[in-house]
């Protein structure tokens, strides 16, 4: 595979889809997730797609390295924002099981071995240290991956890797280098500290995540002396003060910290973006303003946040984010601490919070190097564009793009200036790990992400660094396609959609997803992601509003009840009229067989009883993509679908739809679906639309509505599913001829041997 720019990588996909090929396409939703589409598997086989992370180690105060690898998303709370990445969340266990395995290269001292706070792992010795985490029956995606490991000696070393590319990589022929600078044994002296702990008390950390943010804010708390002051807030729909302003901290004044974390509950939604406004409000000046935020991060408006600290960090505070919980999102932590030129440091569930405190003490005491530069003869460029203050036991971690030469690092010490030069000399062509120049596009890219923050234009250049370095960003994905063909792509294909499980330690409850009360034929109950009554990327998603169908030609027999185009007039204005039928160039020869197909196709029917009128409401619910059954609403529960458009203007719409689907001899109402189009391209048209129930597809003539007209469209067949008898749930495939000048339609009508479907797209 390799990466493209999005839109053309996703072009690629479909087109592979399209001809039978078995392809893959992975996709940036945010900085730390990726969705993946794997397309076209043949029955009975499997499709093996590799994905290489290139990640960074952590250093931890004790001596020790630290690798942490996700494998779970949680639900997102997106407040009163609409959309966002939706994600499938599963109510019970998926049954999905996974093997790990991971190889520890580095030199380990006598007798010493990895450890894994995540899960149970065998160590197998040698040359190298081979891990393989195992169960019975194989390892949960329920919480990250978490393993650590000593060094041969106490503390991380400065120290520089470098690689070369080959002649033949896309990147070109570079030098690249990961510096590693550790502050150096120095002055201890504390300064006065303004600490402000801004804890997350949402719904999501509710149980374990809350207590050990609690025990984690109680040690800082601890760690204060008189000299520093103390101001902590804790946010959930509302933002809530410890105090009106910081406080000495003073041994009452801890005391009454200790009661105030103590008496501390969650639920409710997130608002952290309130919570940061306030935290970075100014303090006392020449003292080290400290923000720690403790959440899980599960928001879905992270950008925000980040803004608000690009944009409102005051001179000399830094940000730092601890992450709780078995899925901390990334996407907010990483970038938030970059932003505040802080440190992220997460505590899983289980993590030993005492020992995961002092590191964080460590971390956010006076710092040991501060105003760190990078220069000399052999830096190209560097990333990240601003450094983080080195404090005790967090090295800092440099990429660089190299030439032959000097690297000259300077800083400044509480005693001192700082200064350490390295040499690079020539590097082979093809030496060492291409990793290095992946780590060094993806740092630059997040800087300019972070630029983008401040109103600076950087599409451009994160485009040419995704494509230049084949990693994917926001604006390039990976893609894969087979070299043979595999399928036939005319026959009906099965949709399958991974729901993610539930993250350790984090209910359904806490979420706000609703609970489930039966259970998928085809897997686990499953919590959708799109629950904005309560205002999560989670549960259950309430009927959405009903959509306006445009009008469609009827016969003088049909009572004069009208569908408006797709916005309604606003309340009190008077009935719109009906659209007419405006048939294009192309058809207008056909004008009389068109009309008359639609004459028996809508004509009334004595025969509709009172019961089946009413019960046509069930139509509406294919929004929400289940199965159509006649009588699945009573017409106040379809009213309900809307509840601001009732009256006139809905009443109208309930009973146009009515009108429409009640055809002569129909015992049901016509299934109204909604369509995905995934391919425009060379003057045709892609839609993919899932069958609510078993369908005879046997396509006779499609009606296409855009620009407020019907036209007759042309199917092309050999990118059509073909002919036959389809069961529900399964997706078929519609083709057609669609001029590349044309707006994109909005309803389509499928003149089918026994029935008829309308898609809205």
């Amino acid at each position: 595979g390799e990466v493209d720019v999005k839109a053309r990588a996703r072009e690629r996909y479909e087109e592979a889809i399209l001809s039978g090929h078995s392809a893959a396409i992975l996709e940036q939703e945010r900085s730390s997730l990726f969705t993946q589409d794997v397309g076209n598997i043949p029955p009975g086989q499997a499709v093996t797609s590799e994905i290489v992370v290139d990640q960074k180690l952590r250093w931890l105060l004790e001596g020790r390295w630290e690798w942490r690898f996700p494998t779970v998303v949680a639900p997102r709370y997106m407040g009163a924002r609409p959309g966002g990445t939706v994600v499938d969340v599963a109510a019970n266990d998926t049954g999905v099981r996974c093997s790990l395995e991971m190889v520890v290269a580095d030199r380990l001292p006598a007798g010493a071995r990895p450890e894994s706070t995540s899960h149970p792992m065998q160590v197998v010795g040698g040359t190298q240290t081979d891990l393989r985490f195992h169960a019975e029956d194989g390892v949960r995606l329920d919480r990250d991956v978490v393993v650590s490991w000593p060094v041969a000696g106490d503390r991380a070393e400065c120290q520089l890797a470098v690689s070369r590319l080959g002649g033949d990589d896309p990147a070109g022929d570079g030098t690249y280098g990961l510096l590693t600078i550790v502050p150096p044994q120095g002055s201890t002296d504390s300064v006065a500290r303004d600490l402000i702990l801004l804890l997350d008390t949402s719904g999501s950390m509710g149980g374990e995540p809350l207590d050990q943010a609690r025990r984690v804010a109680l040690a800082l708390v601890d760690s204060l002396t008189e000299r520093d002051t103390l101001q902590m807030l804790d946010f959930n729909w509302r933002v809530r003060r410890w105090k009106r302003s910081a406080k000495k901290a003073s041994d009452r004044r801890k005391a009454e910290a200790r009661r105030w974390l103590h008496a501390l509950t969650a639920g409710g939604g997130t608002e952290m973006h309130s919570g940061i406004l306030e935290a970075l409000a100014p303090l006392r000046p020449g003292a080290q303003r400290q923000v720690i935020v403790m959440t899980d991060g599960l928001i879905g408006f992270e950008h925000d946040v980040i803004d608000a600290i690009v944009n409102r960090l005051p001179q000399g505070s830094r940000v730092h984010m601890v992450g709780v919980g078995s899925a901390v999102n990334r996407s907010l932590t990483m970038p938030c601490a970059r932003a505040g030129r802080g440190v992220e440091a997460i505590i899983a569930i289980g993590e030993d919070p005492e020992r995961f405190a002092r590191r964080l003490v460590a971390h956010t005491a006076a710092p040991l190097l501060v105003d760190l530069e990078i220069s000399g003869t052999a830096v190209v460029e560097s990333a990240p564009a601003h450094l983080p203050d080195l404090h005790a036991g967090a090295p800092a971690l440099v990429s660089l793009r190299l030439r032959e030469g000097e690297i000259v690092v300077r800083g400044a010490l509480p005693e001192g200036r700082f200064e350490q030069r390295l040499q690079v000399d020539a590097v082979p062509h093809a030496h060492g790990s291409r990793a290095l120049a992946a780590l060094f596009a993806r740092e630059r890219v997040e800087d300019l992400e972070l630029a983008r923050s401040t109103g600076r234009s950087v599409d451009e250049a994160i485009t040419d660094l995704g494509l230049r370095y084949q990693i994917s960003t926001r604006l390039t994905s990976w893609v894969a396609v087979s070299e043979e063909a595999t399928v036939d792509p005319t026959a009906p294909t099965r949709r399958e959609t991974m729901p993610h499980e539930l993250p350790h330690g984090i209910s359904a409850e806490g979420l706000g997803l609703r609970a489930v009360t039966a259970q998928s034929v085809a897997g686990p109950a499953v919590l959708g992601m799109a629950q904005a009554s309560q205002g999560f990327a989670g549960g259950f998603p309430p009927p959405p509003a009903a959509v306006a169908r445009p009008s469609v030609p009827t016969s003088a027999s049909r009572r004069s009840t009208s569908l408006s185009a797709p916005a309604g007039p606003p309340p009190g204005a008077p009935p719109p009229a009906a659209a007419p039928l405006q048939a294009k160039p192309e058809v207008q020869a056909d004008q009389p067989v068109l009309a008359e197909k639609q004459k028996r196709r809508l004509a009334p029917s004595s025969s509709v009883s009172r019961a089946e009128d009413e019960g046509f409401g069930g139509a509406m619910d294919d929004f929400d993509d289940e199965a159509l059954e006649e009588g699945a609403f009573e017409e106040p529960e379809l009213e309900a679908l809307a509840p601001r458009k009732r009256g006139g203007v809905f009443r109208r719409l309930v009973d146009g739809v009515r009108d429409l689907f009640t055809g002569e001899g129909r015992e049901e109402p016509t299934p109204l679906l909604q369509g995905k189009v995934v391919l425009r391209k060379d003057g045709m048209l892609t839609i993919e639309v899932t069958a609510a129930s078993d369908v005879d597809w046997r396509v006779e003539q499609v009606l296409a509505f855009a620009d407020g007209n019907w036209s007759e469209v042309a199917v092309v067949t050999d990118r059509t599913t073909r002919e036959g008898s389809v069961p529900a749930g399964r997706t078929l495939r519609l083709t057609v001829r669609w001029s590349e000048a044309a707006s994109l339609p909005t309803t389509l009508t499928v003149d089918l041997a026994r029935t008829q479907l309308v898609i809205a797209l």
